[in-house]
This record gives structure tokens, sequence and C-alpha cells, in this order.
């Protein structure tokens, strides 16, 4: 048993040093906000690649896989292209939520690839659904899945819709101002002021959020100028652990 576990430590071991490159790559174009070239997206691939077959079983690994294929959709020029990539990126993400159903993260992504493709549909409701479940106060996860709940918010059934406004008043209603600030400015660049306000109606000390709302509206021409009106793509989460 011993001897087991320690080959399948050394395993893992090795599996995390080859995926430092891919990590390395990703902090990078997050900085910068684009990827640097394909020579470098096929080097940070292959290193996660590597990784995968040390240990296959990694669901960070499966993510970060998903992350790489829609950072790979950045630099295609053709649509067709950017969808092989997209769905790749999907198939990885539901890899990961279906080895870890209890996974925010997985179930964010998840959606998020999904409302990139255009797929409108009862899988991306229950996607949505499970992470405002499984990772309420996990800010990278909800800020993900408010993207698409926005996006998608009139092709969404009314219950989830409850959910969501459910959602956005636990985070203005506690003293997280970023979170809340990024609610709002993400409402006023998809037009969807209307949903943060009827939810600000219903809670108190509302007063500081309100003015960013209106301000953010009364000047949303120079905003969306300056923010190009459209959520970045990917943001990788912080804290990868293993269960």
């Amino acid at each position: 048993m011993s001897s087991s576990l320690a080959v399948t430590a050394g395993l893992w071991g090795w599996a995390d040093l080859n995926a430092q490159n891919a990590y390395f790559y990703m902090d990078k174009w997050q900085t910068a906000k684009h990827v640097g070239s394909l020579k470098e997206w096929r080097i940070a691939y292959q290193s996660m690649r590597q990784a995968r077959k040390f240990n296959p079983y990694s669901v960070d690994y499966m993510i970060t896989m998903g992350q790489l294929y829609e950072w790979s959709a950045a630099l295609m020029a053709f649509p067709s292209d950017k969808q092989k990539s997209l769905n790749e990126a999907k198939k990885y993400y539901q890899l990961a939520a279906e080895n870890r159903p209890t996974w925010p993260h997985a179930w964010a992504n998840y959606a998020y690839v999904k409302t990139l493709l255009n797929e409108s549909d009862e899988n991306l409701n229950i996607a949505i659904r499970k992470t405002l479940e499984y990772g309420p106060w996990i800010k990278e996860a909800q800020k993900k899945i408010m993207i698409v709940s926005l996006i998608e918010w009139d092709n969404l059934p009314l219950s989830l819709q409850a959910l969501v406004k459910q959602s956005m008043q636990n985070w203005l209603g506690v003293k997280r101002k970023e979170m809340g600030r990024f609610i709002i400015s993400k409402a006023v660049e998809m037009d969807r002021a209307y949903v943060v306000r009827a939810v600000l109606a219903t809670i108190e000390n509302k007063k500081t959020y309100e003015k960013f709302l209106d301000r953010l509206t009364k000047k949303k021409s120079a905003y969306c100028k300056e923010s190009k009106c459209s959520s970045y793509p990917i943001k990788r989460f912080d804290e990868r652990f293993e269960v």
C-alpha cells in the first residue's frame, strides 16, 4: 500500500512540474489580456497535455485544458475554427463537472463557454443553477455566472431569474464592494441595468450602489468605450486544489 501511494505521489509531482509552463503562460496572457503567440500556446498546451498523462484524474487539469482552448479561440481567424476551439473547451469543462459535480468553477466555465457558443438550452440553465447552489460566495465562479445570466436573461425561466436576483441581492447586501460594483458594471454593459435596479430596491444601505449605477448609466457611452462593452473571456481561478 505504501509503495503504491509513493508511486502515485511521484506521478502527481511530475504532473505538477509539467503543468508549470501552462500556468506561467496563462498568467502572462491574463496580465497582457491577450495570447502572446501560437508558439506560446502550443508550449502551454503540450505542458498541460503531459501533466494529464501523469495525472489524468485531476479536475484542475481538465479545467485548465478547457481554458487553454478558450485562449486558442482568440487566436483563430475564422469563425469555424473559433467554434471548434470553444467546443473543445466545453468538452473539458463538462468532463470536470462530471468528475466533480459539486465544484462551482467547473459549472461556471461550462455555462460560460456555452454562452460563447450561443447555446441557450436546459443544460445551460442547469449549469447556472449548480453554480449558484454550490458556490454562492466563490467570487470568480459567481462573476462568470453573473455575466452568463445577464447575457441570457431573456431566455432564462422565471424561477432561474429569481435565483439570480437572490444571488445579486446577497452580494449587494453585504460589504463586498468589489463584487457589487462588478455586478452593476456588467448589468450596465449588457443593457440589464433594470435588473440590478430592481434588486437594489429590495435591500437597505443601497445609496452608494445606486449612485454608482446612475453614474454608469448616464456615462454609458464613455464607459463602454473604455471596456469595449464586452466581458473578458477568461480568468484563471486563483485556488487550485485536489480532492
